[in-house]
């Protein structure tokens, strides 16, 4: 199984509060749980308006974060 971690870092500049926020997910066993964990993340780092996110294999099929 795989842990993904993903990290969001906002600097001064950007909003006036520095602030870092980290996604961290284990169990990952397919591609579709790696796309959720990706669309978790970024709803996370203030993405909220992220509703999917899909991934395109070699062969051109789709995996969506939300099937």
């Amino acid at each position: 199984m795989t842990k993904v971690t993903v990290s969001f870092e906002n600097t001064m500049e950007e909003d006036g509060v520095e602030a870092t926020t980290v996604y961290q997910q284990s169990g990952i066993e397919d591609l579709s749980q790696l796309a959720w964990v990706f669309a978790e993340a970024a709803r996370s780092g203030g993405y909220t308006y992220v509703e999917s996110v899909c991934f395109e294999k070699e062969d051109g099929k789709l995996t969506w974060s939300d099937v």
